[in-house]
């Protein structure tokens, strides 16, 4: 599992609303072959705490919306997407 954050002063963004979070924040790119500027989306459940998605966007991510139930909606690349359980 990766660590909550590349730093503790590492700058976040995301949504928080209806029982769930949205985190993005920047990923440090380690190997050769992973996508330069990639951000790492999470989406919360607040009332379990549970990390219901994880992964990494190499697009731009425009808004995002926490929606509960450990789900989101995200737009990236002009669609929005409804991701979670």
């Amino acid at each position: 599992m990766d660590p909550p954050l590349t730093s503790p002063d590492a700058a976040v963004r995301g949504a928080l609303g209806s029982g769930a979070a949205v985190v993005l924040d920047t990923v440090v790119r380690e190997e050769p072959l992973e996508p330069r500027g990639a951000q790492r989306l999470r989406v919360i459940d607040a009332m379990t705490g549970e990390v219901t998605v994880e992964m990494l966007i190499s697009e731009e991510v425009g808004a995002v919306h926490a929606v509960g139930g450990g789900r989101a909606l995200v737009t990236v690349g002009g669609e929005t997407l409804l991701l979670g359980r």
